[in-house]
């Protein structure tokens, strides 16, 4: 009688303590709702060492009691509270079957309950209890080193999966140590088993689809990160550029002063003037890099013989690294030109919609494009840019809409606009 008490404050406290143990920050009231778990775990199991109950009924109640603990004091969700709450079970179960059928094997040539708990009780259920704290250590050391290992729909099937398993090995005793029975034993756990075969074939699908897009988000990371950096030393040699440029004007113009021959030298300031903005004249829109990437690409497009139309107005500061705001407009502009259509007409727009920053670029195509224009065509031909563009609207939480309309491709993005961008810029055509 006392050795059974003593079992059953013992499984109390280790279960409690592998409770508590699962998380490193404890919500209020967390050592009286230990001592409590405790309380009723004992005055639970004591009650039924006297009372003969379904071992369904043990394992249910043990796994609402647990979660429910995990959920009061922990900042675990439900699931994975759930998912936490039916590893006890497992672990009582599986060792506990495991070593009684080994060591009445072993001891007796055959499975047998009775015999072992007559003649080494004791020293069995001592060490049963040994190897189950070990479990639970190294159980609750795992999970706190890989919080939040699984998604919650993840965590909710794991956990059906170990109450199945918890199950399975109670059709295991029951075709062993009630005869008549077996054949209804034999039965669920048959059905136990594909069940459990299927919930962990879904698991398994889910984690996979979960890893690989761990890895493609990976890769795309990997190809802004790539692209960033060729952007900020494209935007660097920019600079550089417009001082050359720069000094280049005041150069001539002060040979223009001082040589005697002034009319050739005006000539050439006059074309130097013209070549230097074939597009129109410049951009200043107030952002230092939507004006670097507009200018040069009107460039190009004014090169190419396309007809580039700017409506501008950045009322609000753009929320984004100047590599990363480079990359979207040097791309989006990009795939533009290098899918337009015989109108050869591009428009950038952008300006604030109420809380919204919206770029949108419309690009003219051909009905034989199909669905080759613009940003499908790009992500055949120029899918490192399409998948920059995607990874900048993912990092910043905007969305993006890319559709046809008549002969016009149009990519419209949108970003929030939050309450730290409140400071205003100067508005620019």
């Amino acid at each position: 009688m006392i050795f059974d008490i003593c079992v059953n404050v013992f499984e109390s406290l280790i279960d409690t303590f592998f409770l508590y143990s699962l998380s490193v920050n404890h919500k209020k009231n967390t050592i009286l709702y230990s001592v409590l778990l405790t309380v009723i775990h004992f005055c639970f199991i004591t009650a039924v060492n006297y009372i003969s109950v379904s071992e369904l009924f043990l394992s249910f109640f043990y796994i609402v009691l647990y979660a429910s603990y995990l959920v009061l004091t922990t900042e675990k969700s439900k699931g994975e509270a759930l998912f936490c709450a039916c590893i006890p079970n497992v672990i009582y179960s599986v060792t506990c079957l495991a070593l009684l059928f080994t060591l009445s094997s072993l001891l007796y040539g055959q499975i047998g309950y009775e015999p072992l708990m007559v003649e080494h009780k004791i020293p069995v259920i001592i060490f049963v209890h040994i190897l189950q704290a070990g479990l639970f250590w190294l159980s609750a050391r795992w999970i706190r080193r890989h919080p939040q290992m699984m998604a919650e729909p993840d965590n909710l099937i794991a956990a059906v999966s170990l109450i199945l398993l918890s199950n399975l090995q109670t059709c295991f005793e029951g075709i062993v140590y009630i005869p008549e029975r077996t054949s209804r034993y034999m039965l669920g756990g048959i059905y136990i088993t594909i069940v459990l075969i299927v919930l962990l074939l879904i698991l398994f699908q889910r984690i996979h689809v979960k890893k690989v897009k761990e890895m493609k988000q990976d890769f795309e990371l990997q190809v802004l990160n790539s692209q960033k950096e060729n952007g900020e030393k494209i935007l660097a040699a920019y600079d550089k550029l417009a001082e050359i440029r720069h000094d280049m004007k005041h150069f001539v113009k002060l040979l223009s002063e001082d040589s005697a021959h002034k009319e050739e030298l005006e000539e050439i300031i006059s074309r130097y003037q013209e070549e230097e903005h074939p597009g129109g004249f410049p951009v200043h829109s107030g952002n230092a890099i939507v004006d670097k990437v507009i200018n040069y690409r009107r460039e190009q497009a004014a090169a190419e013989n396309i007809s580039f139309i700017c409506k501008l107005n950045i009322t609000h500061i753009v929320q984004m690294e100047p590599a990363d705001l480079y990359l979207l407009l040097s791309n989006l502009l990009d795939n533009a030109i290098c899918h337009i259509g015989t109108a050869r007409k591009i428009m950038l727009e952008m300006y604030d919609v109420r809380r919204m920053f919206m770029i949108r670029v419309t690009n003219s195509c051909d009905e034989t494009d199909g669905e080759n224009s613009n940003v499908s065509a790009a992500a055949e031909k120029h899918g490192i840019g399409m998948i920059t563009i995607r990874s900048l609207v993912e990092k910043y939480k905007g969305t993006m809409e890319a559709d046809r309309v008549g002969n016009e491709y149009i990519v419209c993005i949108l970003f929030n606009i939050s309450d730290e961008a409140a400071a205003e810029v100067t508005p620019a055509l």
